[in-house]
């Protein structure tokens, strides 16, 4: 599921998010145990501006969800390395956060050093998608 949060200051959106849920096979019969969070930078968004590699969730009660805070494991991917212009952070984190971060009311991402919020609109996809995988999930094979 990719969402794209709005930038806090004005000018483009600069972070695309994405969450996936990935199981062997086509059929999950339970609650995953881990969600894959992506946060990628939109090329053309701010170009001037150095990425970092953050990736972290304020939740409306100030509870913040640090996925790469001093000890945290995640992977980094893209400019820091070669001289594109895309990057992006990658942390695998427990089911049960994205649960949590889906519950809030509002929600202020921190992503490779952009300061986003989350509208409701994308809150309310979110929480369907964890509905939709929470109790298990059967995909059709394609033919």
């Amino acid at each position: 599921m990719d969402l794209v949060p709005q930038n806090s200051e004005p000018g483009p959106n600069p972070v695309k998010v994405n969450f996936t849920v990935a199981f062997p096979g086509y059929e999950i019969k339970d609650t995953p145990d881990e969600v894959e969070v992506r946060a990628e930078s939109i090329d053309t968004a701010f170009p001037q501006r150095s990425r970092q590699p953050i990736m972290k969730f304020q939740l409306e009660d100030g509870t913040d969800v640090d996925l790469t805070a001093p000890g945290k494991t995640f992977t980094i991917r893209g400019g820091w390395f070669n001289r594109d212009l895309s990057y992006m952070v990658i942390v695998r984190m427990p089911f049960s956060y994205l649960q949590t971060i889906a519950a809030s009311n509002s929600l202020r991402i921190e992503a490779l050093g952009f300061i986003l919020d989350m509208e409701s609109e994308d809150i309310q996809s979110l929480r369907r998608y964890v509905k939709t995988v929470q109790n298990g999930v059967r995909l059709s094979p394609l033919e």
